[in-house]
């Protein structure tokens, strides 16, 4: 069972993410659709985290 991380939504985006058995699973959807990344690595949750970051900046930014 996938546990959650951490997620940000703003407007038509948004971004989460997951863990289990090891693994980050990264989703980010768009009014459009979705994406999902699985990620194997004890560096997964740093990305995350970097990409979360950055996507907040964005939405702050505009």
């Amino acid at each position: 069972m996938k546990k959650p991380l951490m997620g940000v939504s703003e407007g038509a985006w948004s971004f989460n993410a997951e863990a289990e058995d090891r693994k980050v699973f990264l989703t980010v959807a768009t009014s459009t659709g979705s994406t999902e990344i699985a990620l194997h690595s004890d560096e997964a949750l740093c990305l995350a985290r970097a990409i979360l970051v950055e996507m907040s900046d964005f939405a702050i930014d505009g």
